[in-house]
């Protein structure tokens, strides 16, 4: 597992603030309940991850989640459990929920979470 970024290499990122990535979502369209399962089992949450795996529009939606502070859901690929677990990684290294890594930096640091 590669070492985290410092601080002052996360610091040069900023969040997106893009909100037409809704139009481009694989998601779209389909039944919510996929994207809100009843439990946090991995099983509830497969067919839903299989969608975010082939969204363009994947790590948009993960920072939309992060900034927004969604309270449950599969958004970006990640259960709210998982979205904790990269957002407490993320303040400890000096983030805040209105200033998040950019897509690229943050698709790297949830491969890692």
């Amino acid at each position: 597992m590669p070492a985290a970024p410092t601080f002052d290499e996360l610091a040069k990122y900023r969040s997106v603030e893009d909100p037409d990535w809704r139009d481009l979502a694989e998601c779209r369209g389909l039944d919510d309940a996929i994207f809100f399962p009843f439990s946090e089992d991995p099983l509830a949450s497969k067919s839903a991850k299989r969608v975010c795996q082939v969204c363009p529009v994947q790590y948009h939606c993960l920072a939309f989640a992060l900034e927004s502070a969604q309270p449950s859901g599969i958004w970006g690929g990640l259960s709210t459990g998982e979205r904790r677990k990269l957002l407490l990684r993320l303040l400890k290294e000096g983030w805040s929920r209105s200033r998040l890594p950019t897509l690229p930096l943050l698709s790297r640091l949830r491969q890692d979470a």
